[in-house]
C-alpha cells in the first residue's frame, strides 16, 4: 500500500511539474510573439518612414524644377516598342532610333544642387512649400532646422561664395561673403 501510495505522489508530482513547464513554455512563446510583433511593427514604421521621405524627397525636387527620368520602352512581341510619349519604335533595327534619354541626376542630389546654384533656397515661397511638404510627410522636426539652416547660407552669400571658390574666383567669392555680412579682407585664395 505504502509502494502504491508512494507511486501516486510521484506521479503527482511528475504531472504538476509538467505542467508548469507547459506554462512557463507558454508565457515564453507568448512573449516571444510579442517582441516579434514589436520587431515587426518597428522594422514597418522604418519601411514607411523611408517611403515617405523618398516621396518628399521628390516632391521638393518636383517644386524645385527636377523632372522624373522618361518611362522605360518595353519592346513587344511583334518587335515594335510604345514608350510613354506614345512614340512607336522599331526594335528589331537595334541602334537606329533611341529612346529619349531623361534626367538620370537622382532628386536628393538635385535638391543638393539648387541649395548650391539656384536662389530657390532665397524665396519664402518656395521654402514655405518646401515645409509644408515637410509636414505633409512627418518631417517638419527634422527639415525645418535644414530649411533654415539653407536659407541662412544663401542669405549670408556662403553658398554663393563656394560656388566662384570652386571655379577658382576667390575675388567674387569673398565679395558675396562681404555682402552676406562677414568681415574678410582681401580676396580669398582656393586651395
Amino acid at each position: 500500500m505504502l509502494a502504491g501510495l508512494g507511486a501516486f505522489a510521484g506521479g503527482l508530482s511528475d504531472g504538476i511539474r509538467k505542467n508548469q513547464d507547459l506554462e512557463l513554455k507558454n508565457r515564453m512563446l507568448d512573449r516571444q510573439d510579442k517582441v516579434d510583433a514589436r520587431d515587426s511593427e518597428l522594422h514597418q514604421m522604418k519601411v514607411d518612414e523611408l517611403s515617405n521621405q523618398k516621396k518628399m524627397t521628390v516632391e521638393w525636387a518636383e517644386l524645385l524644377g527636377w523632372k522624373p527620368p522618361a518611362a522605360q520602352v518595353q519592346p513587344s512581341p511583334g518587335g515594335l516598342a510604345v514608350d510613354a510619349g506614345a512614340q512607336v519604335m522599331d526594335t528589331r533595327s537595334p541602334g537606329l532610333v533611341a529612346p529619349p534619354a531623361g534626367p538620370t541626376m537622382p532628386p536628393s542630389e538635385f535638391i543638393h544642387k539648387q541649395v548650391l546654384t539656384s536662389d530657390a533656397f532665397n524665396d519664402p515661397d518656395t521654402l514655405t512649400k518646401m515645409a509644408q511638404i515637410a509636414g505633409k510627410y512627418g518631417f517638419s522636426d527634422k527639415m525645418l532646422p535644414f530649411l533654415q539652416q539653407a536659407y541662412q547660407a544663401k542669405k549670408t552669400g556662403i553658398t554663393d561664395s563656394f560656388q566662384y571658390l570652386l571655379r577658382g574666383d576667390g575675388k567674387t567669392a569673398a565679395k558675396f561673403l562681404r555682402n552676406g555680412g562677414m568681415d574678410i579682407e582681401g580676396d580669398l585664395t582656393p586651395v
